[in-house]
């Protein structure tokens, strides 16, 4: 159906503003078009009655193109109602002619650009009656658009605005070949991972990001050992497969705030922002090399590789240049000390790191050959001064005669997945012991620290059930202690663990309490039958007004519940007395004891009671 004779009268009377506006990438045809039909009536209007055949016909010439470019075109009312669009305008937003006419062109909005962007346009269409610019619009499949759009107001014999016809070219592919052509000059295209000039360019913003946070940034270099052998053994289609799945593992290994690039024909740069320290580092530096150390199956072979990783850690003033290197001398020493392992920049850090390095050695070596060995402190009922309760506390003895502590012991345990091993050696020996100190007359239960990597088992009860079983215990002679980030972390399985340890007759400790996150709601949640009170509470009193509160408090609270309490850590007649005064439950301290070998428990039981101060 032929359109009214109106809507080309819209677009000629635009055609001389659009002649003196700048530059703009509407495609040559529109523009074309509109110049040419507006010569045509121009001419025309000084004799149309000789040439009123040559009108119609350029009339219905407009007409054709109007409807086949491939340029957009929208005309609205002077109050932004879609009056009419060409085919074009439809085909790219996805909208039948039906469905927009009547609507308002906001119905295309992204939501990229803010309303000062839509302000400042209007303004411009306003006072010069023409705008012309890049926005993103919206499809009716959703998807966004970016286009360039030219709007201009025509106006009536008074000079107000009457319509507005707006004109667009899209911009889509285009951007989208430029913003390929960024991703291939800016990746490696093997891995698809940034590359050291896009790595530079993020590492920027992480450092902002660190700073704001007052936290360090990491530089991880990660060099793969012997890759070359790879190459030799499989060829270099294969190698490169190899490079790939290992590329992923590492990007799977990291948080998502966390980059990796690709830096080299088999070496990896990683940056982590928000470290505290280097025990965060440890924990990444850890999970990459298991995750590069796992085999990678390529076609027919098995490829089993290694890496050498070298960090440097700043408070974010040292360049990604800088620290690159000294990572690099770093990983070169772990490359010289046989490969396989992770070394600092810092010396001081290094110190801390070989420490960590060495507990690990010692405990899996203790844990295969002997070395560890319990000691019990005893939790003292503060009315009798009988022993009421033991916990076992492990001790790491190196072939030296060192002992190392829990303190270093366990945080290397669960950051190495030893927690697990650690956790079913101490509660087997404990099991053990007490058996021992049932035959010596000792009624109370034995507490068992179990991790939150013990917690996260579905198999953990029954396999706490088999060893108080297969000893001829029962569950009331045992009591398992959990932390508060261990519940936290691990709360949905805690839960139900601790709901069924509860009905087998287990008693539930929450250690370290006051010191979580949640501790009213975590004690609501578990209802445990002991709450003890971290040790920093108990060193305050009674002098400081805070901890006496927290003290009091988790009494109140513990009665509620009815759980025993627990204070942990009392050094001094003192604390003591205040402990007595208030009516706490049991006490567990070096006032009473330090924790003490299986044999020195058996005097002290012989000695009990403990003789308490008065109130």
């Amino acid at each position: 159906m032929t359109r009214p004779v109106g809507v080309l009268a819209l677009l000629v009377a635009a055609v001389p503003i659009w002649l003196d506006a700048p530059a703009w990438p509407v495609s040559a045809a529109v523009s074309a078009v509109l110049v040419g039909l507006a010569l045509v009536l121009v001419r025309g209007l000084g004799a149309m009655e000789a040439r009123l055949g040559d009108t119609a016909r350029t009339i219905a010439l407009a007409e054709r193109l109007y409807g086949s470019t491939n340029d957009g075109v929208v005309i609205t009312s002077a109050d932004g109602t879609i009056v009419d669009v060409n085919d074009a305008y439809c085909r790219l937003h996805g909208h039948p002619r039906e469905a927009v006419l009547g609507q308002n062109p906001r119905m295309m909005k992204s939501g990229r650009h803010p309303r000062e962007f839509y302000e400042e346009m209007w303004r411009s269409i306003t006072s010069d009656g023409h705008w012309e610019g890049e926005i993103w619009d919206r499809r009716a499949d959703d998807q966004l658009i970016v286009k360039w759009l030219s709007i201009t107001a025509v106006r009536d014999e008074r000079g107000a605005a009457a319509e507005y016809v707006g004109v667009f070219t899209d911009l889509t592919p285009l951007r989208e070949s430029e913003e390929r052509a960024e991703w291939v000059a800016t990746h490696d295209p093997l891995t698809g991972l940034p590359d050291r000039r896009l790595l530079a360019s993020r590492y920027e913003a992480l450092v902002a990001h660190s700073h704001r946070h007052e936290g360090l940034v990491a530089v991880l270099l990660v060099d793969l050992d012997r890759f070359g052998e790879v190459n030799d053994a499989f060829g270099h289609v294969c190698g490169d497969e190899v490079l790939a799945e290992t590329a992923r593992r590492c990007e799977a290994a990291l948080r998502e705030e966390d980059i990796l690039g690709r830096v080299g024909g088999d070496t990896f740069l990683v940056v982590l922002s928000d470290v505290s320290g280097s025990r965060d580092v440890d924990v990444v530096a850890d999970r990459l090399l298991s995750e590069i150390s796992e085999p990678i199956a390529v076609r027919d072979r098995t490829a089993h590789l290694t890496a050498s990783i070298g960090v440097a850690l700043s408070n974010g003033d040292t360049r990604l240049e800088d620290l690159a290197r000294n990572a690099e001398t770093a990983t070169a020493r772990a490359k010289s000390a046989g490969g396989s392992r992770y070394e600092y920049f810092s010396p001081d850090m290094q110190a801390e790191s070989s420490r960590r390095h060495a507990v690990e050695r010692e405990l899996r070596f203790a844990l295969s050959h002997g070395g560890l060995r319990l000691e019990y402190q005893p939790q003292v009922d503060l009315r009798t001064g009988d022993i009421g309760g033991l916990e076992a506390l492990v001790r790491l003895t190196t072939p030296d005669g060192d002992t190392i502590m829990p303190g270093e012991v366990v945080p290397v345990a669960e950051r190495t997945g030893l927690a697990i091993d650690l956790g079913a050696w101490v509660l087997g020996q404990a099991c053990d012991d007490l058996v021992v100190l049932r035959e010596r007359g000792y009624a109370g239960r034995v507490s068992v620290n179990f991790s939150a990597h013990e917690f996260s088992r579905e198999s953990l009860v029954d396999e706490v059930l088999a060893a108080v079983g297969s000893r001829g215990l029962s569950p009331q002679d045992l009591e398992i202690e959990i932390t508060e980030s261990a519940m936290i972390s691990q709360a949905d399985v805690a839960e139900a663990h601790v709901r069924r340890l509860r009905r087998e007759g287990f008693g539930i400790a929450l250690d370290d309490f006051g010191t979580g996150y949640a501790s009213v709601s975590y004690v609501q949640r578990f209802r445990p039958t002991t709450i003890k009170v971290d040790r920093t509470f108990i060193q305050g009193l009674p002098a400081e007004s805070s901890a006496s509160a927290i003290v009091l408090a988790t009494l109140v609270l513990a009665k509620g519940t009815g759980a025993a309490v627990v204070a942990e850590g009392p050094e001094t007649e003192e604390q003591v007395r205040f402990l007595r005064k208030n009516r706490y439950t049991y006490a567990q301290g070096y006032y009473f004891s330090r924790p003490a070998p299986l044999d020195a428990v058996f005097d002290l039981l012989d000695n009990a009671p403990f003789e308490l101060p008065g109130d």
